[in-house]
């Protein structure tokens, strides 16, 4: 009985703490270079207000998931190294503060890099602004209430999971929507070209980026889908990996969003937006 309880120890340990640790490092290795290529891209790009907050805002997520994997990795140094303490970890307070603004930082300003982009490219329309507020707000106030109320929430397991499932929710929908707006925009662009170009099938490299745009918010989408199954435990003992996992990935979404509208508009365009991609340009007419 002592081995099989030293063996589920070794286990509980390795799901809650190594494993998580392990995946988190490895996109955080995925996330440095990003963030080195976009910083590389924004500054090769014109000093405008939107390239200079873009690239605030990148390097801000980079510092706080650094910060919420540093709390990782000192948790796990101090428990294979003295696990007979671990209850008793001096650091524990400070290693909660750091994963809480890690993960609570970094869901609000990915949602602030989507929905700003995803209202540029709907026109700045007003009724977009205030739907999109409205989640937003909604998102700022479910994440910032889990992290300041963690510690006595966690005295109410029930409601501290339902809590969490209600901020997954939240940036699951919101992203959900700033992805609806850019299909629209896909949508609204193809008939565009539809009426100015013959050849109706051609896909201009405007729709290519769209469409890029698209798809990277839905397989982002899938992933938040995810995250909700695993806290309700419909995946599996998945939910430790998936919570170290957010900071991350949260914030690798919409830097490699920045990248690949560095990578495929004009140097003179703001990269938040494709306004001056939309219209169909001389080599497209030239097609037809």
């Amino acid at each position: 009985m002592l081995r099989d309880s030293r063996v589920n120890s070794v286990s509980e340990s390795l799901i809650y703490s190594l494993y998580p640790l392990v995946v988190e490092t490895i996109l955080l290795g995925v996330f440095s270079c990003l963030v080195v290529l976009s910083t590389y891209l924004l500054l090769w790009r014109p000093r405008t207000t939107g390239n200079l907050l873009v690239l605030v805002i990148t390097i801000t997520m980079y510092i706080f998931a650094v910060m919420h994997w540093s709390a990782y990795l000192i948790g796990n140094i101090y428990f294979f190294t003295n696990p007979r303490h671990v209850f008793f970890d001096p650091h524990s307070a400070l290693r909660q503060i750091l994963v809480y603004l890690g993960l609570t930082v970094n869901l609000i300003l990915s949602d602030v890099i989507v929905i700003w982009r995803a209202w540029h490219l709907s026109n700045k329309e007003p009724w977009v602004l205030l739907i999109s507020s409205i989640f937003f707000l909604a998102t700022i106030a479910t994440a910032v209430l889990t992290g300041l109320y963690s510690h006595i929430l966690s005295a109410f397991p029930a409601f501290s999971a339902t809590w969490s499932v209600v901020t997954v929710a939240v940036t699951l929908g919101t992203n959900l929507w700033a992805t609806a707006l850019i299909a629209r925009k896909t949508w609204l662009h193809r008939q565009v070209i539809r009426k100015n170009l013959r050849e109706g099938s051609r896909r201009t490299r405007v729709e290519l980026t769209l469409t890029l745009l698209v798809e990277s918010g839905s397989i982002y989408c899938l992933y938040l889908a995810f995250v909700l199954l695993s806290l309700l435990q419909l995946v599996g003992p998945l939910n430790p990996i998936f919570s170290a996992t957010i900071p991350q990935v949260t914030a690798i979404y919409p830097t490699t969003l920045v990248v690949m509208l560095c990578l495929r508009q004009d140097d003179s365009n703001p990269v938040i937006s494709l306004e001056r991609q939309t219209e169909p340009r001389a080599e497209d007419r030239s097609r037809a």
